[in-house]
């Protein structure tokens, strides 16, 4: 069932989830809603083009209350609905309720078939969900499973548990705990799974964390036991390297093989002097030697937006690396990314396959090439259609972001520093997965910077509480 949540829609711009009060301005902001993409494929086979679409639609605070997809019919000749998500939100501008739908060809209407209703603590954080599956029969809500979140006092997750209904009953099914150094970097993280025939706790997966003196993760064990029981025994490592700058210029994958670390995958990144990525190269054990594995290349404009993007992969028949894929991509220049209003929906593939970190303008259309016999030929085009739409803000951008915290690197690899205005002790920071999950909510001191190294890559919103003020917004983590 949480598979299909992984595909959930949130975006608190403007809203902290503390809720507001009376010194905080508010004013209207012209933004370019993103309305429609526009995805078709070529089929190299019958030749012809195959359309699908997304649409979004938003109120008026800027988020997203509604998300579907349709494809064409060509039986028909006509679009066909798919899939639908529509977003509640409660009165302090927390996500509510999350509701999924599918499109019924029989009675060629949305039927209801998953929810997620959110629920918090009495300081604001979110304590977890419960999940809903619609039964037909009996036209009625069936609870499924939920997850419960519990915080320390810096408020950091402490742990996660997973329930599942059964019986008319809440079994619980998993458990994870986590602990953290003094600066709040994640030290450890432990995982288990209760085995309701043996009626008992077994381990499943234990992860070490190391750091820098300057908060960058430079490695993450992970330790299994193969029978749950008896000492932790080493499986995986990931090592990071850093050049003098702080970029990530390394990493090396290691397994655990006959009491020793056998280094299997090395990626190297390679900067342009704009410190934007201009080179991923993959390398990979094969047979005992380490060969190429893929190759990434990256291409910007004077503005420093992605205009070419090409893959190279090995080709085990050839025994070489070989041209694979290349994607192009259009702007409208006289549109900025934060002129837009976007959706946050991973399937979309905007917050991974396509680099908004790498886009500065205002994204028009992405074109993909596959190389076949010697040749760039079709695979797929995106093109974003757009419209204007004024966004209700709360602490609105031109009035109070000079006011409030500075947060970068914006993208982020592991240590984000956080510069709050001068004369100002503290503040408050909430961090979400696209999910709608809250993994972070902790006092910041004046100072102070964060750790996100334990986080995996994607994209999080966040919303900072600064002396009665909110600054809500993104954070791209690499």
């Amino acid at each position: 069932m949480k598979q299909i949540f992984t595909l959930m829609v949130l975006l608190l711009l403007s809203l902290a989830v503390s809720g507001q009060n009376s010194y905080q301005k508010s004013s209207d902001q012209l933004k370019q809603s993103l309305d429609t993409v526009n995805i078709n494929y070529w089929n190299s086979y019958s030749e012809i083009w195959e359309y699908s679409n997304y649409c979004y639609t938003y109120d008026s605070l800027g988020r997203t209350i509604l998300y579907f997809t349709t494809y064409m019919d060509y039986d028909n000749n006509t679009f066909q609905g798919e899939e639908r998500y529509e977003c509640k939100f409660n009165p302090d501008g927390s996500m509510a309720e999350y509701l999924y739908l599918q499109w019924d060809e029989d009675s060629a209407n949305w039927e209801n078939d998953a929810k997620d209703v959110y629920y918090y603590t009495s300081s604001g954080n979110q304590a977890g969900y419960v999940s809903y599956n619609w039964d037909r029969n009996s036209e009625q809500w069936n609870p499924d499973d939920s997850i419960y979140n519990d915080y320390n006092v810096e408020g950091l997750i402490s742990e996660y548990q997973g329930f599942e209904r059964k019986s008319d009953q809440w079994i619980i099914r998993y458990y994870s705990s986590y602990s953290y150094e003094v600066h709040g970097w994640l030290n450890e993280s432990v995982h288990r799974m209760w085995y309701e025939d043996d009626q008992e706790w077994k381990n499943n997966t234990k992860w070490v964390y190391s750091y820098n003196g300057q908060g960058e993760l430079l490695s993450k064990t992970r330790y299994d036991q193969e029978v749950y029981e008896g000492a932790w025994v080493e499986e995986s490592r990931l090592e990071m390297i850093y050049d003098s700058e702080g970029k990530l210029s390394t990493t090396n994958s290691s397994l655990w093989e006959t009491d020793q670390w056998v280094l299997y995958r090395t990626d190297t990144m390679t900067y342009n002097p704009s410190n934007m990525l201009v080179e991923d190269r993959g390398y990979y054990l094969d047979e005992g030697n380490m060969r190429p594995n893929f190759i990434y290349e990256y291409s910007y404009d004077e503005n420093e937006n992605l205009t070419e993007y090409i893959q190279y992969t090995w080709d085990r028949n050839l025994l070489d690396i070989q041209l694979y894929a290349k994607s192009t991509y259009t702007y409208d220049l006289n549109y900025s990314m934060s002129d837009l209003l976007l959706p946050s929906v991973e399937d979309l593939d905007w917050d991974t396959n396509h680099f908004p970190q790498l886009f500065s303008n205002m994204p028009l259309g992405i074109h993909i090439y596959h190389w076949e016999n010697d040749s760039w030929e079709d695979y797929m085009t995106r093109d974003y259609v757009y419209s204007e739409m004024n966004v209700h803000v709360v602490g609105s951008e031109q009035e109070d972001m000079a006011m409030l915290a500075s947060l970068y690197p914006n993208p982020v690899n592991d240590l984000l520093q956080v510069d709050l205005p001068e004369g100002t002790s503290s503040a408050m920071i909430s961090l979400y997965e696209i999910t709608g999950r809250q993994v972070m909510r902790r006092h910041l001191e004046a100072g102070q910077s964060l750790s996100l190294s334990y986080l995996p890559p994607g994209i999080y919103l966040y919303n900072l509480s600064v002396d009665g003020k909110i600054q809500s917004g993104k954070l791209v983590k690499r």
